[in-house]
């Protein structure tokens, strides 16, 4: 439980095949990006387009995108990759579902306390 909110996590990863079974029935989707590689914002927007309008997670269902690793790149880069996830997220999610982009290091502990309390619909909007 965090702040009196019990979380059930659900690693579906690139099972694409599973996410049209249980993202009807998410209350959040997160979806977590390694900020150590490049990244290929078509695929993003991809991937993204999939699991918000092809797999029927539900209207209003607020979207997060962790950029992990964010430890292993210099500022300037992790910003720059920043930017072109929330891009890919924007131009899929539109204007009507809350979407946000966290900077986050498992390694490290940076950002996961932010990272879940926008899970955790606390700190939501921009």
């Amino acid at each position: 439980a965090f702040e009196q909110l019990e979380l059930h996590l659900l690693g579906l990863g690139s099972q694409t095949g599973l996410w049209a079974k249980h993202l009807p029935g998410a209350q959040v989707l997160v979806f977590v990006i390694d900020a150590s590689q490049d990244i290929d914002a078509d695929r993003l927007s991809a991937a993204f387009g999939s699991a918000i309008k092809d797999c029927g997670l539900a209207e209003g269902v607020p979207v997060v995108v962790l950029l992990n690793k964010m430890d292993l790149v210099e500022t300037s880069v992790g910003e720059e990759r920043k930017g072109l996830a929330s891009a890919a997220l924007g131009a899929t999610c539109g204007p009507v579902r809350q979407c946000r982009v966290c900077s986050v290091s498992a390694l490290s502990g940076d950002g996961v306390d932010e990272a879940v309390r926008v899970i955790c619909g606390n700190t939501l909007t921009f």
